[in-house]
This record gives C-alpha cells, sequence and structure tokens, in this order.
C-alpha cells in the first residue's frame, strides 16, 4: 500500500509498505530521491522499481540524474538512478529493466522505443519503435511485454513483444479512445483492454470510409472531431451549425453605434495637408 506524505524526521516523501502475512504497516522515507508512479517489485522484494527522480548530486557512475527509471531500497528509502525512460517493467529474473523512452522526452512526442537495459552491465538493445508508445505492462511469467501505440493513423494498436527477441504481434485496438488500460490474465495467454471510448472522435482513415456515418452524426448529434496521429485535425459541423455560427449579427452602423468609444469625447484631427500633384 502506498501513500503520500512527510516524515516528522525531514522533508523527504514517505512511502507506506503494508505485510498482508502481518498486516503491520511500515514507512520508509525516500532519500536521495523519489518515486513518483508505475510502482513495481524485484523478484526478491527488496527493491520497488519505479518512474521517479534523484536529487542534484547524486547522479550514478555515468552522470546521469533526473527523472527516469529509479531503484528504491524497500528497508532504507535510499534511491538511486537505474535507467532514462518512463513506466518500467522490471524481468522476471530481476536482471533487466524495460521501460519506453521517447527522443523528445516525453512519451506523447514520436518517435518511442521500447527499451531493455542489463542493470549490472548498462547494456542495452532496442526492443519496438513506433510512432507513440505508452501502458507498458508485462506478463506475470515476464515473457511478454503489451504496449499501446498509436499509429500515424490515429489508430490503436496492441504491440505484444517477445522478451526473447522474437518479432512483435500486433493487435488492433480500435480508436476514438483517449485512455487505455492494460491487465493481463494470471496465467498470461490473455489481456484485458480497458479504454475510454469517444463517438465524436474519428481517424481519417474512419472518416473516409464512413463518412456518410460522420455526416449524419454531426447533423444528429453535433460537432464530429477527425483526429490525425492521435491529435484533432478539423472538426465536422452540421450545415445549419455552420450557418448559425458564421450568420452576421447586426449591421455596420449597430457595430459602430456599440463601440466602447463612443461617448468617451475622443477627438481626432485632420490633416490640413493640400492634394498632392500626381503627374501622368
Amino acid at each position: 500500500m502506498r501513500r503520500a506524505g512527510r516524515s516528522p524526521e525531514g522533508p523527504g516523501p514517505l512511502l507506506s509498505i503494508k505485510r498482508l502475512s502481518s498486516g503491520a504497516v511500515a514507512d520508509v522515507q525516500q532519500r536521495s530521491g523519489f518515486c513518483a508512479g508505475h510502482v513495481g517489485w524485484t523478484p526478491d522484494s527488496r527493491f520497488l522499481v519505479c518512474f521517479g527522480s534523484v536529487d542534484a548530486g547524486r547522479s550514478n557512475a555515468t552522470g546521469a540524474s533526473g527523472p527516469g527509471v529509479v531503484l528504491m531500497d524497500a528497508e532504507t528509502g535510499e534511491v538511486s538512478w537505474l535507467a532514462p525512460g518512463q513506466e518500467p517493467e522490471i524481468a522476471a529474473d530481476g536482471r533487466a529493466v524495460y521501460a519506453l523512452r521517447s527522443d523528445h522526452g516525453e512519451l506523447g512526442e514520436p518517435p518511442t522505443r521500447l527499451v531493455e537495459r542489463q542493470i549490472a552491465s548498462g547494456s542495452e538493445r532496442e526492443l519496438l519503435r513506433a510512432n507513440r508508445l505508452t501502458g507498458l505492462r508485462g506478463s506475470p511469467d515476464g515473457r511478454l511485454l503489451a504496449t499501446v501505440a498509436t499509429e500515424s493513423t490515429g489508430e490503436r494498436a496492441l504491440p505484444v513483444v517477445p522478451t526473447d527477441a522474437g518479432p512483435p504481434r500486433r493487435l488492433v485496438v480500435g480508436s476514438g479512445s483517449s485512455h487505455v488500460d492494460l491487465f493481463w490474465a494470471p496465467d498470461g495467454q490473455s489481456i484485458f483492454v480497458g479504454q475510454d471510448f469517444d463517438p465524436d472522435t474519428w481517424t481519417i482513415a474512419e472518416a473516409k470510409a464512413k463518412f456518410s456515418e460522420v455526416l449524419d452524426r454531426a447533423a444528429t448529434e453535433g460537432p464530429q472531431t477527425v483526429t490525425r496521429n492521435g491529435r484533432a485535425a478539423a472538426v465536422v459541423v452540421s450545415a445549419e451549425e455552420w450557418a448559425r455560427k458564421t450568420r452576421r449579427k447586426g449591421t455596420l452602423a449597430d457595430f459602430l453605434a456599440g463601440s466602447p468609444l463612443r461617448g468617451s469625447s475622443l477627438r481626432v484631427a485632420r490633416r490640413k495637408d493640400g492634394a498632392r500633384k500626381v503627374d501622368l
């Protein structure tokens, strides 16, 4: 069980760990950094692997610091920097960590890579590269990694990547979803995909294939959003809605009469220069 707090001994955030066998709760003060989310245990239950940050001046031997994958000692609370990336998953044998990494620092900016990093040696290999990757989840047996890919058409796909460097499988999730959660079955043979769905959002490919339906929904349900690369690119509205929004309101005389400068005694001096001569 995890909760935020402050220790009476210092400013460091607290991480509370509850032992199910005894019910005892231990408050561990995080030191030299903190865990921010996506927390998982190493197989020996000695450390927590999470996305977080280490304090300035507490970098690892390579000089790396700041946000990334960090390792926290569950007994002492000491936090150390492990690897760049977000949404970490620890390997079943505890020897490697998997993380999503963007060349631009944010997962929302393409391209995104799924990288394996060996903890002891620091060696890395790239398992997958895609337009955008989010929601990394490892199977219970550690043999598969699943993530959500947003393709250039805006369609969501589910790449399932073997950790032994075999070819990934691609499952189509759909589109129109702003958030996707992945949950593995205990036997690792099935994965549940939970997603929010917006019926008024379409990818370009969907809008082309179902243009008549898009027009019908614009007339009966309201504006329809068309996305490109997962971002809003255009909005389809009915002719009646467009006419209502673009109809001129009032005349020029009404506009001038309603000017905030009316009655302000503003004086505009007129130039008294004569007409300019023009040679034709």
